[in-house]
């Protein structure tokens, strides 16, 4: 995703040209276009879905016949399925959204497999820091804080960074874990500045808490040790507060509206997909 500019566009800077020209290598072999999700469960494709991530679960139970591969990260799927070495792939459907908008020869299917509760995950010896981060949650929902960053960083791509400050007089050091590349929620921008939705959403939280904020980055399924160990306070990184995460950390009420779609190719697409919406 966009690491340098955000007129270049994210995916040209990650993958290169000669993956682009493979974009046909799917079709040796005649493939069912796809008019919907049940239509993914045929042995015939390929889905994908991020390592750790509750898509891959829903995905693997919604689709048992088809072929299932795991990433790291959304930028290596959505490569993958441009070069027509995969068929789809589970994803949040805000980051999915953006990437369609972002790139009109994929889209994203009218139905979701599952919702999601995302939380800022806790860690175990943190139980104190639920309740009150829990507050700041609801005064920024009431506030329109938590709708404008949403409308800022998903439906634009030129989103303005602010400059959030820090606490003038700090009561605690929160060690956050973000992940390290997921556009728009946690990515590098030009200077090597980290930034993103849930990076713009931690420093606020951090302020609101006054306390002082240190990022630690981590692949997606490291965040979890992470957490357990006791190496970072709280993790803001668009996760799923399922059950079985929530037996091993504690997990705060959710803090933004989120869905599991599946992304395919436009040409694909059974029925006649609605205009790519632009930014």
């Amino acid at each position: 995703m966009m690491r340098i500019l955000w007129q270049s566009s994210w995916l040209s800077l990650m993958i290169p040209a000669g993956m682009l020209l493979l974009s046909g290598c799917g079709e040796a072999g005649k493939k069912p276009k796809i008019g919907s999700l049940d239509d993914l469960n045929d042995s015939a494709f390929v889905v994908a879905a991020e390592k750790g991530a509750v898509a891959g679960i829903l995905a693997t139970r919604r689709f048992p016949k088809a072929r299932s591969v795991r990433f790291k990260t959304g930028t290596e799927m959505a490569a993958e399925l441009m070069a027509g070495r995969i068929d789809a792939f589970a994803f949040d459907r805000p980051a999915l959204e953006y990437m369609a908008a972002e790139h009109p020869q994929l889209m994203v299917l009218p139905e979701s497999l599952g919702t999601g509760k995302i939380a800022i995950a806790v860690a175990p010896q943190k139980k104190e820091l639920v309740e009150p981060i829990n507050r700041v949650i609801r005064s920024f929902q009431k506030s329109g804080v938590s709708r404008e960053m949403f409308d800022r960083w998903l439906k634009t791509t030129r989103p303005e960074n602010p400059e959030i400050p820090r606490a003038a007089r700090p009561q605690a050091k929160l060690v956050i874990g973000l992940e390290k590349e997921y556009i728009p929620f946690c990515y590098t921008g030009a200077g090597g500045a980290v930034m993103g939705y849930d990076v713009e959403y931690a420093k606020r939280l951090a302020l609101a808490l006054n306390c002082d904020c240190v990022f630690r980055q981590y692949e997606y399924e490291e965040l979890f040790p992470a957490l357990k160990a006791g190496r970072i306070d709280i993790a803001v990184s668009q996760i799923d507060a399922t059950t079985v995460r929530q037996e091993e950390m504690f997990f705060s009420e959710p803090y933004i509206d989120s869905s599991i779609g599946v992304m395919i190719r436009r040409r694909d697409f059974a029925g006649k997909p609605a205009a790519p919406r632009q930014r």
